[in-house]
């Protein structure tokens, strides 16, 4: 999947791409992994409407 359009439209330097997306990255690995220590115990739609939530914050600022 290409997100390169999307980090266009939100303005973000072709240069600082390849760091946004790592940083985007870590931040949904830490959400399965917190999930993961929990045994899974939320919904698998709950932890996507988390994972949505906190990227809609940062690309709607």
């Amino acid at each position: 999947m290409d997100v390169r359009p999307i980090l266009n439209r939100f303005q973000v330097p072709p240069d600082d791409q390849k760091y946004v997306m790592c940083y985007h990255i870590s931040g949904l690995m830490a959400i399965i992994n917190e999930w993961l220590k929990e045994d899974c115990r939320d919904s698998v739609e709950h932890i996507v409407a988390i994972m949505q939530l906190c990227i809609k914050q940062k690309f709607s600022a």
